[in-house]
Parts: structure tokens; C-alpha cells; sequence
């Protein structure tokens, strides 16, 4: 309780944010599964089942030949202090807690098991340039916390489950080969999605009406692909977007008027110097 010793630092197995109680209704809750015994927990996970995921991840892409792999698979070590590994308040000595996995650039095989997602206090995963790395988005809606996906250059099996995922406001998918129509369930993600990259794929057909939904996209970032036609007269329904760059693609015809609408927007490219086909025309 607040005014007494709870109000300093949550008792063990219990925790709350901040790792005190500040809210006299609200006491700390209990956290049976502890890591240990110490007082003022600021979140309630479980330290086997972090390290048991990271193992996975580990084991399913050839760790032992990563370009830094430092502690990893070291039971003595923390995980905080295994390579690559963030945790709250980076602090090494913890061996619970991973907010963030920075495995950029570092010769990941194969592919990363999906219990990646359910690593509870989750916040970035950054797995880019790893060329042979594989990876789907199954069991993305375990990930409550995540925010950031940095994905270009691995391999995205699909983009089916993606829009399950509860908190993804940064996902990039520069250059992982896929193609098709703009995929449908970047729309489930209209409320939270503000960054979205998937330049130098192969995705065609037209840019859906439904695009004017991503009300809270600031980048949008599809240069080098194979979308056609016309520019939907919905998208000045974006009006939190900033940066629009469409340049080589396919895209056609009179800017829709409605674009003048889009007070925020500073960089527009629509440029095509390698394509043939039809371009825009019209007055602005």
C-alpha cells in the first residue's frame, strides 16, 4: 500500500509500473513465476521461458555461424548480456526482460521459429540483411508490446497473418522478393501503422481505395515496384502522411485534385526514368 514500504518498491514476486505502487487503490500484483526474489519488479515475466525462445532462435538459424553470437547458448551468462540482446534500462545483469533484438546483418539460416512473437515485452526486432533468413508473421498477435519490424532483405514467406498484430507502428519490407497486389492486411493495421516500406519488391495491379484508411501513416515508401494506373482520389484521407514516394512504378494519368488537400505531405516522388508504359499527365 502507498505509505508504506510498497510505495518504494514493490515486495517480491509482486511488481507494478515504475516497480513501486503509486496508485493507493491499485496494489502491486502478484508474479508467481518470478525470476527471482528481489523487490521493485517493473513487469512480471518468465525467465526460462525468454531464454527458452531465444534457444530457438539460436538453434533454428545456424547460430554457431553468426557473425556475433557472443554468451549466446551460455547458461552461466545472463541473457541480457548475450550479443544483440537489449533489455529494460540496458541493463546486462538481467536475465529477463528483452525489449529489443538487433540481429541486423548477422548470417541468420533458416527460419525463425515463430515463437520469436512471444517473447512478452517485446518492442523492436530488427532482422535485416539477413539473406537466407525465412520468416512468416504466424503468431504475430502474441507480440503486445511490438512496435518495430525491421525486416528488409530476409525472405517473408507471406503476408498472411500480419494484420494480427496488435501494436506494429514501423514495418519495413525493402527488397524480400514479394509480390502481388498491395497486401490487404496492411489495412487491419490502419490504427497503428505509421511507417510502411516495401520498396524494391514486385507488387502490381492498383493502389486499392481503401488506402485512404491508413489515417495514421507518416512514410509510405514503395519505390521500385509494379504498381499501375491511377493514384486513388482517397488518399488525401492520409492526412498524417508526410512522405509519398511511388517513383518507379507504373503509375499513371491525372494526380487526383484531392491530393492539394494534404497539408502535411513534403516529399512526393512519382518520377519514372526505366520503365516504358503510360505516365501521368494531366494539369496539376
Amino acid at each position: 500500500q502507498v505509505g508504506t514500504c510498497a510505495a518504494i518498491a514493490c515486495p517480491p514476486y509482486t511488481y507494478y509500473e515504475d516497480g513501486r505502487q503509486w496508485d493507493p487503490a491499485v496494489p502491486c500484483s502478484p508474479c508467481p513465476d518470478a525470476p527471482d526474489a528481489f523487490i521493485g519488479h517493473d513487469s512480471c515475466v518468465n525467465a526460462n521461458e525468454e531464454r527458452d525462445i531465444l534457444m530457438q532462435i539460436y538453434t533454428a538459424t545456424n547460430g554457431e555461424f553468426w557473425a556475433n553470437n557472443k554468451n549466446w547458448m551460455n547458461d552461466r551468462m545472463p541473457i541480457c548480456s548475450w550479443d544483440r540482446v537489449f533489455c529494460g534500462l540496458g541493463n546486462e545483469s538481467k536475465d529477463h526482460g528483452v525489449v529489443k533484438l538487433d540481429l541486423e546483418s548477422n548470417q541468420l539460416d533458416g527460419k525463425i521459429p515463430s515463437s520469436i512473437y512471444s517473447l512478452p515485452l517485446l518492442e523492436e526486432t530488427n532482422l535485416k540483411k539477413n539473406y537466407n533468413a525465412i520468416l512468416s508473421f504466424e503468431g504475430i498477435q502474441n507480440a503486445q508490446n511490438l512496435e518495430i519490424l525491421y525486416l528488409s532483405e530476409i525472405v517473408v514467406e507471406s503476408m498472411k497473418g500480419l494484420g494480427k498484430a496488435p501494436a506494429l507502428r514501423r514495418l519495413h519490407l525493402t527488397g524480400c522478393g514479394m509480390s502481388g497486389p498491395f497486401p490487404q492486411e496492411i489495412f487491419d493495421l490502419a490504427t497503428t501503422i505509421q511507417e510502411l516500406y516495401i520498396a524494391y519488391n514486385d507488387f502490381s495491379g492498383t493502389l486499392p481505395t481503401e488506402i485512404g484508411s491508413l489515417t495514421a501513416l507518416t512514410d509510405f515508401y514503395a519505390y521500385n515496384n509494379n504498381f499501375s494506373g491511377r493514384i486513388p482520389k482517397q488518399i488525401w484521407r492520409m492526412q498524417s502522411l508526410r512522405n509519398l514516394v511511388l517513383a518507379e512504378n507504373l503509375i499513371s494519368g491525372q494526380l487526383p485534385h484531392e491530393m492539394s488537400k494534404m497539408t502535411n505531405l513534403g516529399l512526393f516522388s512519382c518520377f519514372r526514368r526505366f520503365k516504358d508504359g503510360p505516365k501521368l499527365t494531366g494539369t496539376l
